[in-house]
């Protein structure tokens, strides 16, 4: 499926949120970077580090079965801009 995703940690409401073409396989992939401590973003990896594995659960936030890369990454981009006025809740760097 996809769709806009968020990985929020439980214990402080903190998220990442992110887009993809299949959101299952999405997850997967950010769990394995952040078990082998290789993934791109240092404050997502820090707090999984600092909480641990069972704190992070992955959210769906909207599905868009037949988006192209280009319309979810528009979707995207109204949470992104409500992540810059939450900077202390997110773990998006960019």
């Amino acid at each position: 499926m996809r769709g806009i995703y968020k990985i929020i940690n439980r214990n402080n409401g903190k998220y990442y949120v992110g887009s993809s073409t299949d959101l299952a396989d999405r997850w997967r992939e950010h769990k394995r970077h952040l078990r082998s401590g290789k993934h791109i973003n240092p404050k997502l990896l820090a707090s999984w580090n600092k909480h641990g594995e069972n704190v992070f659960y992955f959210v769906v936030m909207e599905e868009h079965p037949d988006a192209t890369r280009t319309q979810l990454l528009e979707a995207e981009q109204k949470y992104l801009d409500i992540a810059k006025t939450e900077i202390p809740m997110t773990y998006n760097v960019r």
